[in-house]
C-alpha cells in the first residue's frame, strides 16, 4: 500500500464527473465519507490511526465506475 501521513490526494481528471469517495479501516468500518471533485483532492486525515486503509471511489459520469486503492497511514 502507499503510505501516507495525515493527506491523502486523489486527482480526478476526467470532466464532468461525480464522484464519491469512502474510505474505510481493516475491518470494513467507513472512517471517512465525502464528494470529489474535478483536479486533485485533498483529504485531511489527522485523527486516523496507523494501519492499512481502503479507499473506495465511485465516479459517475457516461459510465459508472468503482475504483479501490489501498494505503498505509504511518
Amino acid at each position: 500500500p502507499n503510505p501516507t501521513r495525515e493527506f491523502l490526494h486523489i486527482d480526478l481528471v476526467e470532466k464532468n464527473v461525480q464522484a464519491e469517495a469512502s474510505i474505510m479501516n481493516a475491518q470494513g468500518v467507513v472512517v471517512w465519507k465525502g464528494h470529489l471533485k474535478e483536479g486533485v483532492n485533498r483529504i485531511y486525515l489527522p485523527k486516523l490511526q496507523k494501519g492499512v486503509y481502503i479507499a473506495l471511489i465511485d465516479k459517475k459520469g457516461q459510465k459508472t465506475e468503482r475504483i479501490t486503492k489501498r494505503f498505509m497511514i504511518e
